[in-house]
């Protein structure tokens, strides 16, 4: 007898282990927030139920109504047989413990920089903390919102070239009440900004930019066919944005100022397209790599070089 068929699938305990064998036995790809069926299943049968993922005793013992069973078996089968990622099912993913409203108009937050806005930007931050910061590549508006979490007193651009992705981010920010310390700026990065203008000065610039080369764009699983390739594409070595990013940054950090860029899987491309410069590279305790640290001082004195190889 299959082990599903002597499961009590009246509690969230037993839905929960009947759908990760389901998920074991599919092809899904993990790769948005969890690695393992277990935990995919939590992700999406929590979400759909609205149960508090801190509290996972409590919530394993509630019972599960008929309505809502059907409702989990929908969901299922659209994550098996369609490939749609958890988060796009749910309309909600998570960053730095917050909750936001994502569709298939921005990436799904998965950032380590999380980690990093959670610890205050510690060692790095300076005297009081930030108080003007620009998030380039917002997406979603995650790293944005949670910054201004963490500092009560800093505002935010929320800069992105996709006007849909800035639609998200808008709902995300109006949910926060966040209107009056993060503005949305449509521009391709800094593109579009004045960098003589004195109110374009920033404490922090921060982002996850696109950072997927051409090669890997045409062996991404199912699932990620389904996020904006405009937030994963970055010409053939995955770091055309990063290019942009480091040669024009410190034209809109003030003296102080610190500039935080995820690069992901492209780190090592990075270093040797760079090998006369020293990268900082951030260490997390809790996984995820790929993410540097330049000073505006820094910035500055190697800024030939990346002029040159953007040119």
């Amino acid at each position: 007898m299959d082990s599903a068929d002597t499961q009590d699938l009246s509690t969230v305990a037993g839905i929960v282990q009947k759908v990760t064998e389901q998920f074991k036995q599919s092809s899904i790809t993990y790769a948005h927030g969890t690695d393992n069926a277990y935990d995919e299943a939590c992700y999406l049968i929590f979400g759909i139920l609205d149960l508090d993922h801190n509290n996972l005793e409590k919530a394993r013992e509630r019972e599960v109504t008929v309505n809502e069973r059907s409702k989990i078996d929908r969901f299922v089968s659209k994550r098996i047989k369609k490939k749609i990622p958890t988060a796009y099912l749910l309309n909600k993913a998570w960053f730095c413990g917050l909750r936001f409203y994502v569709d298939e108009r921005v990436l799904i937050p998965r950032s380590p920089i999380a980690e990093l806005i959670k610890n205050e930007f510690k060692p790095w931050i300076k005297n009081n903390g930030f108080f003007k910061a620009a998030d380039l590549g917002t997406g979603s508006g995650c790293i944005a919102i949670a910054l201004a979490k963490i500092f009560p007193e800093i505002h935010i651009d929320a800069i992105d070239v996709s006007r849909k992705a800035l639609e998200v981010a808008s709902i995300n920010v109006k949910a926060y009440q966040f209107e009056d310390r993060i503005t949305l700026v449509e521009s391709d990065f800094f593109n579009f900004l004045d960098p003589t203008c004195d109110q374009l000065r920033y404490d922090l610039i921060i982002s996850n930019p696109p950072y997927v080369d051409v090669s890997e764009m045409r062996i991404l699983a199912d699932e990620f066919l389904y996020e904006p390739s405009v937030g994963l594409e970055a010409g053939k070595d995955g770091l055309e944005s990063v290019i942009k990013i480091l040669c024009v940054a410190t034209n809109f950090l003030n003296n102080d100022g610190l500039l935080v860029v995820e690069v992901g899987k492209s780190q090592d491309i990075l270093e040797s397209m760079f090998p006369e410069i020293t990268f900082t590279w951030i260490e997390f305790k809790y996984g995820g790599s790929g993410v540097f640290v330049f000073t505006k001082q820094e910035l500055d004195y190697y800024s030939k070089l990346f002029f040159d190889n953007n040119g």
